[in-house]
């Protein structure tokens, strides 16, 4: 911002008025943050901008926080893109992910480490403050563009480079830490308490790709270890051993606001008895998201106030086959608080098919089992026919009296139908 030439600042020098020019450093807070909001979010950009002043500077880590952390409480209903197909179909405002990045160790530099190591840049660890201005990181496995693994020469390079432990680098500036990504290796439940425990003021984490060592897998992790009591933002899509994800969210079941899970491990959601004079789990969670949950966590769940729900059901196993009666019966358990509801189903199997739906109930008693429900979408594969569920049985064909408003998305191969309903 260029500085005016016209003096409006007055200041008093003994009996008469001098005039200073306006500085950067004399806006308020919030204008400098509508100023951040107008200028490009690329996360180098920003960081550039914080070389104005500090009260700028100050500013701008509170704006690129924010943002980041937005990744996990902005409600996203999951029918856009799974897994790892997710990142083709990002949004265009889609907020930036925690950086800076720092790539693990590969075996074959370190073929006898039992705990993960990863590079940093010379001089880190001798850094007396805070070294992330953005209150966050990523720790994952460098992909063959950044790192070609079989090349000779970059094997040379890598063992030049400084790398720590991860949990000692978390040890030493985990305590500035309020989002976290960590994928692509192997733990340990030790391992683990010792991270969290580092990560004290933590508000949102995801792991993918994370493996449990096989000796760590007849250990039960520890109830009383200490873990942010902020985390209330917890996601493990992508191939996290489930015993890391039940451990997890066991710790935090008191707090939680949103869960976005693969739950083929998962133990029902249950309250223990006597709960009237002490906290409830899951009575916090709002958001939940799940992939290919059990039969039995879907008929042993109880009822907490969850406001908005996505059902990802692509994997129906043999073992437990999962019916549309059983999808029903759970969701019928939010019937109260539910708000927004998400189906992604293989809608060919015979327990799941449009016929299956429409068993044993009229067409309108679903909807009409969830007084509070405004938004509705189901996602399926374009010859499945969820055009014929989405008329013949949720919209009563077109006269639910409910139906208000609707549209179709398509992602790849696959067909969107969203709906909004009337609420009166």
């Amino acid at each position: 911002m260029e500085t005016q030439s016209k003096k409006i600042f007055p200041q008093s020098a003994g009996n008469s008025l001098t005039y200073k020019s306006p500085q950067m450093r004399d806006l308020p807070l919030e204008i400098m943050e509508r100023i951040i909001e107008n200028l490009n979010e690329n996360g180098k950009d920003l960081m550039n901008y914080r070389l104005v002043s500090s009260n700028f500077a100050s500013a701008v880590d509170y704006y690129i926080e924010r943002k980041i952390r937005s990744n996990w409480t902005r409600w996203s209903n999951g029918l856009e893109g799974i897994g790892e197909f997710s990142q083709s179909y990002k949004m265009a405002n889609q907020p930036p992910v925690p950086f800076p990045v720092f790539y693990l160790v590969p075996t074959t530099i370190l073929p006898n480490d039992r705990s993960p190591s990863a590079y940093y840049p010379e001089g880190l660890l001798k850094h007396s403050r805070n070294p992330f201005p953005t209150q966050s990181i990523t720790i994952l496995f460098p992909n063959d563009i950044c790192f070609p693994h079989d090349s000779f020469e970059t094997q040379e390079k890598l063992r030049k480079l400084n790398y720590v432990k991860v949990d000692k680098l978390l040890l030493s500036f985990g305590l500035h830490l309020t989002t976290f990504i960590f994928q692509d290796t192997i733990v340990t439940f030790p391992f683990m308490e010792s991270i969290m425990e580092s990560l004290a003021n933590l508000r949102a984490i995801t792991l993918s790709k994370i493996k449990l060592r096989e000796s760590s897998k007849k250990l039960i992790g520890s109830q009383t270890s200490l873990i942010s009591s902020q985390l209330t933002h917890i996601r493990a899509v992508i191939s996290v051993a489930p015993e890391v994800i039940q451990w997890l969210v066991d710790r935090c079941a008191y707090q939680l606001v949103s869960l976005d899970v693969y739950a083929s491990g998962l133990r029902p959601f249950k309250r223990p008895p006597n709960t009237s004079s002490s906290p409830v789990p899951y009575n916090e969670l709002k958001f939940l998201k799940l992939y290919n949950p059990t039969l039995t966590f879907l008929q042993l769940t109880e009822e907490f106030p969850v406001k908005y729900l996505s059902f990802i059901l692509v994997d129906n196993g043999q073992e437990q086959q999962v019916s549309a009666r059983d999808i029903k019966n759970f969701i019928g358990k939010f019937s109260k608080t539910l708000i927004e509801l998400n189906l992604q189903l293989n809608w060919e199997n015979a327990r799941l098919n449009w016929q299956a739906w429409k068993e044993d109930e009229t067409e309108d008693e679903f909807l009409k089992r969830l007084p509070k429900l405004v938004n509705f979408g189901i996602r399926g594969y374009e010859g499945s026919r969820i055009d014929r569920i989405l008329w013949e049985y949720f919209m009563l064909e077109r006269c639910n009296p409910r139906f208000k408003f609707y549209k179709i998305g398509r992602v790849a191969w696959d067909v969107i139908y969203t709906v909004t309903l009337d609420v009166k």
